[in-house]
C-alpha cells in the first residue's frame, strides 16, 4: 500500500502504516500518582506541528500528532 496524495500536494500514510504503527485504544489505566512534596519548580510544555514535512526527496510528508503521545509523558512529570 502507498502513501496518500492528499489535495495540497503532501502524502498521509498508508493504511497499513497507520496500522502497523499505531493502535486504536491506548492501554493507559488511570493510574494515580502520589502528589509531588518536593521543592517546586516549573515545566514549561510546547506543542508544535506543521502538516508538511519536506522529505529528502522533495516531497511533503503529512505529520501529524496523536494526543496520547505528549499526554502520557506530561502525566509523568
Amino acid at each position: 500500500m502507498a502513501p496518500k496524495l492528499e489535495s495540497d500536494g503532501s502524502y498521509s500514510p498508508s493504511k497499513l502504516a497507520l496500522k502497523l504503527g499505531t493502535v486504536r485504544k491506548t492501554d493507559f489505566d488511570h493510574t494515580s500518582y502520589p502528589k509531588y512534596e518536593g521543592s517546586k519548580s516549573k515545566v514549561l510544555v510546547l506543542f508544535t506541528e506543521q502538516k508538511n514535512m519536506k522529505m529528502q526527496n522533495g516531497t511533503l510528508f503529512s505529520t501529524g500528532n496523536r494526543p496520547v503521545e505528549a499526554l502520557v509523558p506530561i502525566l509523568h512529570l
